[in-house]
């Protein structure tokens, strides 16, 4: 059980420090203050799963580092195309972010091109 629970907390740990990463990089206009309105954490997988549970851990944790909400959003469907598809057509904002563990999102850029108009990446991924 100690054993499980310090991989939990190593999982948990490197999660958080790659988003820390992504969110150090964001570029924004001088005197902005960010985040100003709540961000939103797209799933592509049903809620429950092991890809929700770690989202959501996330959450509370981004939310306490910047001071606000955090709304975990989860977008079921066609194998993760369905949350995929609303990051592709959101607004670039930083205030949608998309969390996924599973590498979904190289396997069906090479399974599903130009699907409703979003195209996929024919990258060395699909080779």
């Amino acid at each position: 059980m100690l054993e499980t629970s310090r991989r939990w907390k190593a999982a948990v740990t490197l999660a958080l420090s790659l988003l820390g990463s992504t969110l150090g990089g964001w570029a924004l206009p001088a005197g902005a203050a960010y985040p100003d309105k709540p961000i939103r954490l797209i799933v592509p997988f049903p809620p429950g799963g092991a890809t929700d549970v770690l989202a959501r851990v996330i959450a509370v944790q981004l939310g306490e580092v910047t001071k606000q909400t955090v709304i975990v959003e989860n977008k079921a469907g066609a194998g993760g195309n369905v949350g995929m598809e609303q990051i592709a057509r959101a607004r670039p904002d930083g205030y949608i972010e998309f969390y996924n563990a599973s590498g979904v999102e190289k396997i069906n850029a090479c399974a599903w091109v130009n699907r409703n108009g979003v195209t996929g990446t024919n990258s060395i991924y699909c080779y």
